[in-house]
């Protein structure tokens, strides 16, 4: 009822009772089915806005505010004389949105009954463009930061292979040099982009430790990049949250109930639920992304004896280097139990 929907929506945690009515309704369903019954969900919901007196008869300008809708979606949504609400558009697109999100749940591709419809919402509705737009430009740069400069250093140089020149050169002077990298969430990415610049340019730096904490980078960028070249570092860690902390990490309280990976793997990557490093979600069960690049780079955290993947909150009593207390994103630069593991990685030999 409408009630209970208000209720919810009231709460911090919002739907969380539902999620498993929503999954066990999914099971009743397949894909072929699902195609079947989308026009019929237009229907229904047509008739119900139909009933809306505000939406029937309301200025479409009122009722959107100042919402970032895309133009042509703003011109499609607004009845022939302008103005009013073109209630058949709306039912349109909110039978596209309730489709997504029965599909996700049909491929256990969802994040939870809310945040799923809320990315869902986000992806039509174009809502989501700028930001992305924005992600991907980051990624952008983290690639090309590294491309070779010419001779003129000035502020168009690029500082990533400025600074491979400089550590060239730091390294001819001394003998035996390593280098430990950390990168925290997009800080992956860059360090992927460096070791894949460093391979091309045939400059190769002796990396000792490369940590990642919270990576945001795709699990396909790390093992193109990491897990596929052990050659090219003696020792790797990564420090993540457990899903169960990953999911309580609101990235906008009352908004998202999420962390930000999940937000940017339901919505600013190119489809939704796109695995991503730092997500423990997504090595529970890699064979529903039919994907070996994710099957392997599991395999490859998992690996006995190798200590490669830290999940926090860590239990008491965990050993030197391996202790995160990080329950949100951006504590693990901060957060002494993680700062702990870092000093004992640096300072300890590569066995």
């Amino acid at each position: 009822t409408m009630a209970e929907i208000e209720a919810e929506l009231s709460r911090i945690e919002k739907f969380e009772e539902f999620d498993s009515t929503a999954r066990s309704g999914a099971e009743t369903l397949d894909e072929a089915e699902l195609e079947f019954i989308e026009a019929e969900m237009e229907t229904e919901f047509l008739l119900e806005l139909q009933d809306d007196p505000e939406l029937a008869e309301g200025d479409f300008a009122e009722l959107a505010g100042d919402a970032p809708l895309e133009p042509t979606l703003r011109e499609a949504m607004t009845d022939v004389d302008g103005r009013g609400v073109s209630l058949f558009q709306v039912a349109k697109y909110l039978a596209r949105v309730t489709y997504r999100v029965l599909k996700r749940y049909i491929r256990k591709r969802d994040h939870g009954l809310y945040p799923t419809v809320i990315e869902e919402i986000l992806r039509e509705f174009y809502l989501a463009d700028f930001g992305a737009w924005t992600w991907g430009r980051m990624k952008d740069i983290a690639a090309e930061m590294w491309l070779p400069n010419g001779p003129v250093i000035d502020e168009n140089a690029h500082p990533g292979a400025y600074f491979l020149d400089k550590l060239a050169a730091h390294m001819a002077s001394r003998p035996g040099f390593t280098l430990d990298l950390i990168g925290h969430s997009a800080g992956s990415i860059a360090i992927c982009e460096m070791l894949r610049a460093a391979e091309v340019a045939g400059r190769r730096p002796p990396v000792r430790n490369i940590v990642f904490l919270a990576p945001a980078c795709l699990t396909s960028l790390m093992h193109r990049e990491i897990v596929a070249h052990p050659e090219r570092f003696e020792r790797f860690r990564m420090f993540t949250m457990s899903d169960a902390y990953e999911q309580k990490d609101q990235l906008v309280r009352g908004l998202y109930t999420r962390s930000l990976l999940y937000f940017i793997s339901g919505v600013l990557e190119d489809s939704p639920d796109v695995p991503i490093a730092g997500m423990e979600r997504f090595w529970s069960e890699p064979a529903l992304f039919d994907d070996p690049a994710l099957t392997e780079t599991v395999a490859w955290l998992g690996a006995a004896g190798e200590d490669r993947a830290v999940l926090s909150v860590t239990a008491d009593g965990a050993t030197g280097g391996l202790t995160s207390a990080s329950q949100k994103h951006g504590d693990f630069d901060n957060d002494p139990a993680t700062l702990a593991s870092l000093t004992h990685l640096v300072s300890q030999a590569v066995t």
